[in-house]
C-alpha cells in the first residue's frame, strides 16, 4: 500500500465516522425532543422539526458555498482583514453574552471550584471533601490547582475581591481567554497548512456557532484543555520545519511542545489525542527514503518526549503537596 493511499484513508474515515455521527444527530434531534409536543399544537412536532432543521441546514450550506465562491476574488491581505474583524466581533459578542447571562456553574465545574478557594484555607484536597469527590476524580487534581493559583493571581492583580464573590464571574472570562487561544490557534495552524482561506472560514464558522458562547460560563477542563493541545501541536510542527535551519529555536519549541503536552495531559487526557495526530501527521508527511529528514524527526519527538515525561514527573510531584490523602485508591483512573 503506498503512502498516498495511507494517506487518503486516514484523511477519509474520520470524515466518513464524523458524517455518520452528524447524521445520526440530525435524526435525533427531529424524532426525540422532550416536551415537543407540548410545544406545537396542531401540527406534527417530528414533521415540523424535521422540515425546519432541514430547512435551516440548506440555508446554512448555501450561505456558506456561495462565501465560498465570493472569497476567491478578495485579495490575501483584505482576507486576513476580515478574519481579524470576525475575530473581534467573535470575542466582543463572547464577552457580552457572559456579562449579560451571568450564569452560574454547576456539576463538576462547581466541585472544581469550591475545593479551588478551600485551598486558601491550606489543609490541601481532602479525601472526604465534598462528600469524598476527590477520592473518586483523581482527573481533577490539576484543573483544581491550576483555578486556584489563577484566584491567587487575580486577587493579587485586584481584578477579583478578597471574598471572591466576582471569582466565577472571573473564570469565565479566563474561560474565554483560553477559547480564543485555542480558536487562534486553529487559525494559525490552518492558515500556514491549508491557506487564508480556510482560515476564514473557519473563524467565521466559529463566529457564528452557538457552542462558542454557550459553554464559556461552564469553566471546566473541555474548554481550558482545548488550547494547550492546539499550540502543543503548533510548537511540536514548528520545530519540526527548524530542524536543520535553527538547531536552538528547534530544541526550545520541541521542549516547550512537551511542557504544554503534559500540561494539557493533566488537565484532560483527550489532549493526547491530539498529540497522536500529530504524530500520525509528521509520520506521514516527507519522504520515507530520506534518512536525513527520519533522522530529523526521530530527535525532535524523543526530545519532546523526554520534555514531556519530566513535565509530568514536576506536575505529579506539585499534586502531591496539595493532597491531603493517598489517591492511589481512587474510584477513576486519572484518564477518566
Amino acid at each position: 500500500m503506498t503512502g498516498a493511499r495511507i494517506k487518503k484513508i486516514i484523511t477519509g474515515v474520520p470524515v466518513f465516522i464524523y458524517a455518520v455521527f452528524t447524521l445520526f444527530i440530525l435524526l435525533k434531534g427531529i424524532v426525540n425532543w422532550n416536551g415537543g409536543d407540548r410545544a406545537y399544537d396542531s401540527i406534527s412536532p417530528d414533521i415540523l422539526r424535521g422540515f425546519l432543521m432541514l430547512l435551516s441546514l440548506s440555508f446554512f450550506v448555501f450561505a456558506i458555498s456561495f462565501l465560498y465562491k465570493i472569497t476567491d476574488k478578495i485579495p490575501a491581505d483584505k482576507l486576513r482583514l476580515f478574519s481579524v474583524i470576525a475575530f473581534l466581533l467573535m470575542f466582543s459578542g463572547q464577552l457580552v453574552y457572559v456579562f449579560t447571562a451571568q450564569t452560574g456553574i454547576r456539576y463538576d465545574a462547581l466541585k472544581v471550584y469550591d475545593e479551588a478557594v478551600s485551598l486558601f484555607s491550606g489543609n490541601g484536597i481532602g479525601e472526604n471533601d465534598l462528600n469524598g469527590y476527590f477520592s473518586i476524580y483523581s482527573n481533577n487534581y490539576a484543573i483544581t490547582i491550576l483555578t486556584h493559583y489563577t484566584l491567587k493571581l487575580l486577587i493579587k492583580l485586584h481584578i477579583v475581591y478578597a471574598d471572591l464573590s466576582n471569582g466565577i464571574l472571573a473564570l469565565q472570562v479566563i474561560n474565554i481567554l483560553y477559547t480564543d487561544l485555542a480558536i487562534l490557534g486553529f487559525i494559525c495552524l490552518m492558515g500556514n497548512k491549508l491557506g487564508n482561506k480556510e482560515a476564514f472560514f473557519y473563524i467565521v464558522f466559529a463566529m457564528i456557532n452557538p457552542m462558542t458562547y454557550v459553554w464559556l460560563p461552564f469553566y471546566y477542563t473541555n474548554t481550558v484543555s482545548m488550547a494547550f493541545g492546539i499550540w502543543g501541536i503548533i510548537l511540536l510542527f514548528k520545530s519540526i520545519s527548524l530542524a536543520g535551519k535553527d538547531t536552538t529555536l528547534c530544541v526550545i519549541c520541541s521542549v516547550l511542545s512537551g511542557i504544554i503536552f503534559a500540561l494539557g495531559f493533566k488537565l484532560r487526557a483527550t489532549v493526547f489525542i491530539a498529540l497522536i495526530a500529530a504524530f500520525i501527521v509528521i509520520c506521514l508527511s516527507g519522504s520515507y527514503k530520506d534518512i536525513k529528514v527520519i533522522k530529523v524527526k526521530t530527535i525532535t519527538l524523543f526530545i519532546l518526549i523526554i520534555s514531556m515525561a519530566a513535565s509530568l514527573i514536576c506536575f505529579k510531584a506539585v499534586e502531591k503537596r496539595y493532597l491531603a490523602f493517598d489517591p492511589k485508591d481512587t474510584a477513576f483512573p486519572a484518564v477518566h
